[in-house]
């Protein structure tokens, strides 16, 4: 039979925690490997134990060496070493001609292995000591064991092997990025993406993937950038991934559309910055962001025979990949292109995510109610159904975009100041912007003008919390902006809202928009023409009317949609 054998050198004081409760890690390992796993009684003379594992294939011994890293050291720990005992005859192929094995293991897993010259003990085995992350340690050995080949083993232990294959996922889970010299040449992780967190209800979750060279410049100091990323942008979730085989690293970001787009922009202003002192600006022309589509919209996303994939491709200049394996049951989908740009194509994703979330909200009630419609029948009547849970129930109760929502639940609403005034709204070090979050508990943001270029001589505001919070941030922002009294009789007031929100607020026949007009004593416009996708509301006049204009704005902003007939 053609299997594989190696040993671990277990400390003794780890022992215990690789045994587990009545055998239960030691179960675990070889449940989760599909192999032949024993942990020796007797210890070495340098109090160590030795844990044989043999397994019929490359894969089954890649996951069980993972498998035991788990209970010797803490999940994702960068600096770890393992001493493995090798089959003298495994060896050479690992070290390869001129030590050629050795350099591919640490540049496929960044695992560095060292290999001594003369065995340890009486079975002739060579000790190899492995450093580096804890979750290479397994690819570590599945690079190791694919130099060598496939032979058979220099011993047997006792007892049937499986002859399986490993599963699926746990191949993948043992598969490194790149496990070739030509694939590390792509800078897109690919479909083994490491460090992705399993989709929630109501999160989107972007990984912007950064040069390893540049990544501590957007990490900061003791980790104060990323943090102020996630701060500012309101996002639930902002941090680099750790180090791994790859040259580069990759920011995750979970939250809402307008909060990742927001801490997007800031990942890439200190990103931009970095290249710039670098002397290498052309670095970043165009940027590298992973969008998580969960497995149950990505026929939405590619359409028929890849019609809307390839659309998307066409429209938005982006190139765009829908990985088809998938991650924590999410699909990895690779834009590469200028920032704005995919932030663009992002919007378009996740609403045709959401669209797809929502049918499939109205077509599981529709299912249970005929399926316990015929069970029911027999007992006189329909039951009362149980509410649908889950992703569904949380998309359903989402606004009809990213953008805004009903009064109580939160929203975002963006507003442009002159950037003369922007320092008036800020205040000294930070006081009035303070001041306005903490008297309404509305989170605002000012964002610095590099990360809104497109709006030149003026400042982004971001306005986020419900709509009462909202309606008085606003109004603090511009009383601040337009402290002078002779200032707050011409107040200019620039709402930025989504295109497809646009017509809510002109209303049938321009209903709305007049009535808004009528109401507030102000002359309110709606540009036709859209600044990525979104459209500018303006009106100049006094503080009071412009105040009186907004709050209108947002009611028919968001205003339920009427129901489809």
């Amino acid at each position: 039979m053609e299997s594989f054998a190696l040993g671990v050198s277990v400390p003794a004081e780890h022992a215990g925690r690789v045994i587990g409760k009545a055998g239960a890690g030691l179960k675990q390992i070889r449940t989760m490997s599909s192999c032949e796993v024993k942990l020796h009684q007797d210890p070495d003379p340098s109090g160590a134990r030795r844990c044989d594992i043999s397994g019929p294939t490359i894969e089954h011994m890649a996951s069980a060496v993972h498998a035991l890293s788990l209970g010797l050291f803490m999940e994702g720990e960068p600096e770890c070493t393992m001493t493995l005992l090798l089959p003298a005859s495994y060896v050479g192929g690992m070290i390869g001609k001129g030590g050629e094995g050795l350099k591919r293991i640490r540049e496929s897993t960044g695992i560095k292995l060292q290999i001594e010259r003369t065995p340890p003990g009486a079975q002739g085995d060579r000790m190899g000591t492995m450093t580096g992350a804890q979750n290479q340690l397994g690819a570590a050995v599945r690079v190791a064991l694919g130099n060598v080949g496939s032979q058979p083993a220099p011993q047997q232990m006792g007892g049937m092997v499986a002859t399986m294959a490993a599963p699926r996922g746990m191949q993948q889970m043992m598969q490194p990025y790149y496990s070739t010299p030509a694939m590390m040449s792509s800078r897109v992780p690919g479909a083994a993406l490491s460090q992705v967190r399993p989709s929630r209800p109501g999160e989107l979750q972007f990984h912007f993937v950064i040069p390893g060279t540049f990544i501590g410049a957007v990490i900061g100091k003791e980790g104060q950038q990323i943090k102020q990323v996630q701060a500012d942008s309101g996002c639930k979730f902002v941090s680099a991934t750790k180090r791994d085989e790859t040259r580069d690293r990759r920011v995750v970001i979970i939250g809402g559309f307008e909060e990742a787009a927001h801490a997007q922009r800031m990942v890439f202003g200190y990103y931009q910055k970095a290249a710039a002192a670098a002397q290498n600006p052309e670095e970043v022309g165009e940027v590298t962001v992973i969008l998580m589509v969960p497995q149950a919209s990505a026929g939405a996303i590619i359409g028929k025979e890849g019609a809307n994939l390839k659309r998307l491709r066409e429209q938005s200049g982006i190139k765009i990949k829908l990985e088809r394996d998938k991650v924590e049951d999410q699909r990895p989908c690779i834009m590469t292109g200028p920032l704005e740009n995919i932030i663009q194509l992002e919007k378009e994703l996740c609403e045709q995510v959401m669209e797809q979330m929502s049918q499939m909200n109205q077509e599981v009630p529709n299912n249970i109610m005929a399926k316990r419609g015929q069970e029911d029948m027999w007992d006189g009547g329909y039951q009362q159904q149980p509410p649908v849970t889950g992703f569904l129930e949380s998309q359903a109760k989402r606004p009809r975009t990213f953008q805004a929502g009903p009064p109580g639940q939160e929203g975002v609403t963006k507003l442009l100041v002159p950037r003369n005034l922007a320092g008036a709204i800020i205040g000294k070090q930070g006081a009035t912007l303070k001041a306005i979050r903490e008297s309404v508990g509305c989170n605002v943001q000012v964002t610095k003008e590099e990360e809104a270029p497109q709006f030149r001589g003026e400042r982004l505001v971001i306005l986020k919390g419900d709509k009462m919070m909202r309606q008085q941030a606003l109004e603090r922002v511009l009383q601040a902006a337009y402290a002078n009294e002779q200032d707050a009789q011409a107040v200019t007031l620039k709402l930025m809202v989504p295109s497809r929100e646009a017509g809510g607020i002109i209303g049938k026949a321009g209903a709305n928009l007049k009535a808004i007009r009528e109401q507030s004593g102000t002359n309110v416009q709606v540009e036709r023409e859209p600044i990525f996708d979104e459209r500018c509301i303006h009106a100049t006049g006094p503080l009071q009317n412009i105040l009186s204009a907004a709050a209108l704005v947002l009611d028919y902003q968001e205003a339920p949609a009427p129901p489809k007939q």
